[in-house]
């Protein structure tokens, strides 16, 4: 299998239906279904056809949807997508991975290589993304490789019986 990007414990490649049985498997573990914000949310429990469907908006929507594998294993270990907006050289980034690599720099990993693409290969000069105002261990992460809050929606997502923030952050190309 050919991998377009790489970081040092990740490989990255394009999202296919495949995926789709690794994605309902994400999309039916409840700890990550709540951070979701996708458009087109299955309803909890998600089956694999719902999931192709996702894939399919996704392609459909010019997304650049891609597979997270881990480098050792290639196992599949989560998603990301980048929607690159080329008026206005804006691209919105979306990542997702299994709780087994949380707080590991996975994440960061990922996160610089979608922001090397968005910036390198599609000339954004600007990434954003939203985030639940709960989930403070995402938005750490993007903090610490340079997004920055710019803006809140107040109470708009509505998990387990309360009302949270979105909260959308961003950041600018240097250079």
């Amino acid at each position: 299998m050919e991998y377009t990007f790489s970081t040092p414990r990740t490989l990255l490649r394009g999202l296919e239906r495949e995926d789709c049985k690794i994605i309902a498997d994400f999309y039916n573990n409840r700890e990550l279904l709540e951070g979701f914000l996708f458009p087109h949310e299955p309803v909890f429990p998600a089956t694999k056809a719902e999931v192709e469907g996702l894939v399919d908006y996704f392609k459909q929507g010019n997304w650049f949807a891609l597979c997270v594998e881990h480098r050792e294993t290639n196992k599949p270990i989560g998603f990301a997508a980048i929607k690159p907006y080329m008026t206005n050289r804006v691209s919105f980034i979306s990542i997702c991975l299994s709780p087994e690599f949380w707080g590991q720099g996975y994440g960061t990993e990922v996160m610089n290589a979608l922001l090397e693409i968005s910036f390198d290969q599609f000339n954004m000069r600007k990434a954003c993304l939203c985030v639940c105002s709960f989930n403070e261990r995402a938005i750490r992460s993007y903090m610490k490789v340079g997004f920055e809050v710019e803006g809140r929606l107040k109470e708009v997502v509505y998990r387990n019986g309360r009302y949270f923030d979105l909260v959308w952050m961003g950041l600018t190309k240097k250079g």
